[in-house]
């Protein structure tokens, strides 16, 4: 068996002849970019000869489908290592004090890719009605990308270097210090498959406001876990979070069940089991 992840360079390799079962993991923004623009014959050719799929939101499964209606598609989400994910407050009272944090404040923090597709401007623009409406927010900026010198001329222009921190560099090992330092996570996507950082925020305890797009609504369970909001508003991005920090007991309670969540439906424990079953269904049909 031969299973591999990357679209393009992965796809070509393993068009090699090989007698056995080929699978293809597609978490691929590039995938749905092709998918909008119907650019089918692009990825028949790439991967025509896949046995099964396996994809980490129900939109990608079934836009598989469309493209390949006979080739077995599966929903398996991304996963995250609970053994390191976890909430600690040793990290948060470590990682707030490295920041300069203060007791009362209330951090709103993103981790991600700094580029258009995760709607990073749009969380930008919503800065300044969180800062208005309410003193103590704090802003956690994780991550780097060709929006990041964008994003550090507003928050210049706009007079916020006090408020606004932004990290880069930062190794997935050194993730939970920050997480735990937060109190609300977003994720402003514009497209997405399951997201990471989401899952690991939630293994950390955290509420999360994540857009209505790709696999969000499968890990974000509204006034549950978080809340769900429309993509491309920085209104409904600074209601969200202001909705979530007004009530400490919501917020508590949302990131209680948030880490809940994460044990029962996403450890990498769950994603492996359900992955190996997934091999043991295709090998039996090459059979």
């Amino acid at each position: 068996m031969i299973h591999w992840h990357k679209l393009i360079a992965d796809s070509m390799i393993t068009k090699i002849p090989f007698d056995g079962v080929k699978i293809f993991t597609n978490h691929s923004s590039t995938f749905l970019h092709w998918y909008k623009d119907e650019k089918f014959a692009r990825l028949r050719f790439l991967l025509g000869h896949m046995d099964g799929v396996i994809a980490p939101s129900t939109e990608l499964t079934s836009k598989i489908a469309t493209v390949f209606p006979k080739t077995r598609a599966l929903t398996i989400s991304n996963g995250v290592d609970t053994t390191k994910f976890y909430p600690d407050i040793k990290k948060r009272e470590q990682m707030r004090e490295k920041l300069g944090y203060q007791e009362n404040d209330r951090v709103v923090m993103i981790a991600r890719r700094l580029e258009a597709k995760n709607g990073v401007l749009y969380f930008t623009k919503a800065i300044s009605t969180m800062l208005a409406k309410d003193a103590r927010i704090r802003i956690l900026i994780v991550g780097s990308g060709s929006q990041e010198q964008t994003i550090r001329d507003f928050i210049q222009k706009n007079g916020w270097k006090e408020k606004v921190t932004i990290v880069t560099g930062v190794a997935n090992p050194d993730m939970p210090y920050y997480f735990n330092a937060a109190d609300v996570v977003v994720l402003p996507s514009l497209m997405e498959a399951t997201s990471i950082a989401g899952l690991e925020a939630m293994a950390c305890g955290k509420a999360i406001v994540g857009t209505k797009v790709g696999g969000i609504p499968e890990i974000v369970t509204p006034n549950e876990t978080g809340l769900l909001i429309p993509a491309k508003s920085e209104t409904a991005i600074a209601t969200g979070v202001l909705t979530i920090l007004e009530d400490d007991n919501m917020r508590l309670k949302m990131g209680h069940a948030a880490l809940e969540s994460v044990q029962r439906n996403f450890a990498w424990q769950e994603i492996a089991q359900n992955t190996t079953a997934f091999y043991y269904e295709q090998l039996q049909r090459s059979i």
